[in-house]
């Protein structure tokens, strides 16, 4: 699919408020939210917002065709960049253009740093948007008894070895997931001190705008690995960072000489066991698992 975007002139406008009206003409009879809506601005509005200096609308072209079209608004002054509005014509719908317009976006203004929000009701808006790896912020705005805005952040992921001045963040992560088997020895700051001691290359933190989303142990004995506490905030999941983790580890696995890794997880745990079922973590049924505790310990087993 080729789409190019095309920066509107102040010739197109009357162009570009006619798609803009008839593109959110739908959602508009649907919510009633004529304060609001890009599908009840007038033309003279457009103009004002085409007239900002931190406003740019682009024509979203396909085939030689206005398929859409998108406004950017970059202040350049270290606040989100934000897309307000972006429609996708009637005829045109669900042909992947409005993710395709989105990359062309990320490529002019860079990928990260950016905002947005929609309608908590459209289901599909949401998928799109969760799909391109925006995260929800938890702000939620109620307009009416049938219509929530709902807002939305993106920021590149990183990822870096886990450091003992993570303890904390890595810590609240690991509380606020379900069925993480925490302990009062091996999961204390000096517990994973402990262990990232013994294993400083193959544990793994994932960054998002400077805050950890994701962490992943990891540790070997010289012959085995063994995985834990995996977990990824809320907000976080569906982009891939669960396996960005996990990619990491094994690499650094292999860099050691480790050729085999294992894990225990809950079988209560039905996300956790499809994620590892998905990357070839096998069950063992011809195995039985035994362990033995040397020192009494509290279980935080949520």
């Amino acid at each position: 699919m080729c789409v190019t975007l095309r920066p509107a002139e102040s010739g197109d406008l009357e162009t570009l408020w006619a798609m803009q009206i008839n593109a959110f003409a739908e959602l508009l009879e649907k919510y009633q939210d004529d304060d609001i809506s890009p599908g009840a601005e007038s033309l003279d509005r457009v103009r004002a917002k085409f007239c900002q200096p931190w406003t740019t609308y682009y024509f979203i072209d396909a085939g030689g065709e206005h398929v859409g079209a998108m406004r950017i608004i970059d202040k350049k002054d270290g606040s989100r960049k934000r897309i307000s509005p972006i429609w996708i014509m009637p005829g045109f719908r669900n042909r992947g253009y409005a993710q395709a317009a989105i990359r062309e976006a990320e490529k002019l203004y860079g990928p990260d740093h950016w905002c947005l929000d929609t309608i908590l009701q459209e289901k599909g808006n949401l998928h799109l948007y969760e799909k391109m790896g925006y995260h929800r912020t938890g702000r939620v705005e109620k307009i009416s008894d049938r219509m929530d805005i709902v807002f939305y952040e993106k920021d590149s992921i990183t990822f870096r070895t886990l450091r003992v001045e993570d303890f904390d963040q890595a810590y609240a992560l690991w509380t606020s997931a379900k069925n993480m088997g925490l302990n009062s020895l091996d999961d204390t700051r000096e517990g994973i001190a402990r262990f990232l001691a013994r294993n400083p290359s193959t544990c793994f933190a994932a960054e998002a705008d400077g805050r950890i989303v994701g962490v992943l142990l990891c540790g070997h004995d010289g012959r085995r690995a063994y995985l834990y506490h995996l977990a990824v905030a809320e907000a976080f999941r569906r982009q891939k960072i669960a396996s960005g983790l996990l990619d990491r580890c094994l690499a650094a696995l292999k860099a050691e000489g480790i050729h085999k890794a294992a894990l225990v997880v809950f079988s209560r745990n039905e996300e956790g066991n499809a994620f590892w079922e998905s990357r070839e973590f096998t069950v063992r049924n011809d195995l039985v698992y035994r362990n033995r505790t040397l020192t009494e310990m509290v279980r935080f087993d949520t």
